[in-house]
C-alpha cells in the first residue's frame, strides 16, 4: 500500500511557532514546545506530518518519534521546506496524550561558513507540525501548531550549535512531553502564519545513524587529558557513558589528526571549536550531542576523573543514509583501501548536501570534493 502527504498548501492548518523573545543570540540554548490533548477513543491510525526553520527532534508522551537527524534538513528556506510524516499509531491514547518538540538553530540561523555568519535565512528557529488522528468511531481529528502550546529554553541542552557542538546539563531532567508535566513556569509561544513558502514531502534520504566505532586506542597527555582514536575518519559525534559527581564537567574536542605530543590537533578547524560540553547528573549518564556533527578520528577529553574504559566513549556515525549501489575489492590491498577512502569520504561529505567538508568551518554546499 502506499499513502499520500500533503499535496496542497492548503492541506496544514498549523502556524508557526517559537519561543517569545526579544532577541535569539547564537549559539543559543535549545527551545523546547510541548501541548496536550485528550482523545475520547481508541487510536486507529496517527500521522505526523512535521517541519521546522531550523531542526528539530518530535516526541509524543515521552517517546522520541523516529531516529532522523537535522531534521527537516537544508533547503533554500526562502523557496521551498521539506517535511516528514512519522506513523505514531502505537504513540497514541484514549485520554489525554502530550506532544513536543526540541527545536535547534541548524542551518536556519545558526553559524555558518568561514566567516561565522548567522541568521542567514532568519532570526530565530520555528517549528509547524500537524498530528492527523483516525479513532475507532471513524471520527477523525487534527492537532497543530497554535497558539495554546507552551515553550521554553531552560531545558538540559544549554547551548547548541551545528558548527560549535552542543552543551547538555545532565542535572537538568525533565519528561517534557508528557502529559502530566508541569509547564506553569514555561511561556506561551509567538505565532506566525505560513507564508508563500512550499512546504514539500521529504525526497531522498534522512541524515540517520549508519554505524558506531569503539576506540581502538585510548593514552592520558600530561595535563591530565584522556585522548581516544576511533581508528577511522567520520563523520558524527560522541556518545559518552559516564558516572561522576554532580555537576562535573567533561569536554570532548574532536579532531582528524595528532600534534607531536600527541594531543589533538585542531589548527585546521580555524573558526570552528568543534567542542561538546557535558555537566554530569550525579548518576550514570548517557549522553549524545542532539543538533551537531563533527568531523574527526581523535577525542580529546578533559575532566575525566579516574581512568576511563573502552566503553566511555563510542564514535556515532551519522550522515544522509545513501543506500550502496556497488561494491568493489580485489587482490591489491592499497586499491582497496583506495574504495575505503572513498566510501567513507562520500559518507562524511553527503550530510543533507553533498559538502566540501565535514570538519571546519564550512561545510557548504560542493561538489568539488566528491567528484
Amino acid at each position: 500500500f502506499f499513502e499520500i502527504g500533503l499535496l496542497d498548501q492548503r492541506d496544514w492548518r498549523g502556524e508557526w511557532i517559537t519561543l517569545p523573545e526579544k532577541e535569539h543570540p547564537v549559539p543559543s540554548p535549545a527551545i523546547y514546545l510541548r501541548n496536550t490533548f485528550e482523545l475520547d477513543d481508541q487510536v486507529e491510525d496517527a500521522r505526523l506530518y512535521i517541519t521546522a526553520r531550523g531542526v528539530y527532534i518530535p516526541y509524543l508522551n515521552g517517546q522520541r518519534i523516529g531516529g532522523d537527524r537535522l531534521t527537516p534538513g537544508w533547503t533554500d528556506y526562502n523557496i521551498r521546506i521539506r517535511y516528514q510524516a512519522y506513523d505514531v499509531t502505537e504513540q497514541l491514547r484514549k485520554g489525554v496524550n502530550a506532544i513536543g518538540a526540541i527545536l535547534g538553530d541548524g542551518w536556519y540561523c545558526g553559524h555558518m561558513t568561514w566567516s561565522n555568519r548567522d541568521k542567514i535565512y532568519g532570526d530565530r528557529p520555528w517549528l509547524l507540525a500537524q498530528l492527523h488522528v483516525r479513532l475507532a468511531s471513524g471520527r477523525e481529528l487534527v492537532i497543530a501548531t497554535d497558539e495554546g502550546w507552551r515553550a521554553s529554553n531552560k531545558g538540559p541542552i544549554t547551548s547548541q550549535s551545528f558548527l560549535h557542538g552542543d552543551a547538555i546539563d545532565a542535572r537538568i531532567r525533565w519528561d517534557f512531553s508528557t502529559s502530566g508535566f508541569d509547564d506553569k513556569d514555561w511561556q506561551k509561544v509567538s505565532t506566525s502564519p505560513r507564508d508563500s513558502v512550499k512546504l514539500v514531502a521529504q525526497v531522498g534520504p534522512k541524515v540517520q545513524k549508519t554505524d558506531e566505532l569503539p576506540p581502538r586506542e585510548m593514552w592520558k597527555l600530561d595535563n591530565g587529558d584522556w585522548v581516544f582514536d576511533l581508528g577511522q575518519n567520520m563523520v558524527g559525534v560522541v556518545r559518552l557513558k559516564i558516572r561522576g559527581k554532580a555537576g562535573d564537567q567533561v569536554t570532548l574536542r574532536h579532531g582528524e589528526m595528532l600534534n607531536a605530543d600527541r594531543s589533538v590537533y585542531l589548527t585546521n578547524l580555524r573558526s570552528a571549536k568543534a567542542t561538546d560540553k557535558f555537566i554530569l547528573s550525579g548518576g550514570n549518564d548517557e549522553l549524545e550531542p542532539p543538533f551537531t556533527l563533527h568531523g574527526f578520528r581523535y577525542v580529546q577529553v578533559s575532566g575525566l576523573k579516574g581512568k576511563p574504559s573502552r566503553e566511555t566513549i563510542t564514535g556515532v556515525v551519522y550522515h544522509s543514509n545513501t543506500r550502496p549501489t556497488g561494491e568493489f575489492s580485489c587482490s591489491h590491498a592499497k586499491l582497496n583501501q583506495l574504495q575505503h577512502n572513498i566510501i567513507w569520504g562520500q559518507k562524511g561529505n553527503f550530510v543533507e548536501v553533498p559538502t566540501d567538508c565535514p570538519q571546519r568551518d564550512e561545510r557548504l554546499g560542493w561538489m568539488g570534493d566528491a567528484q
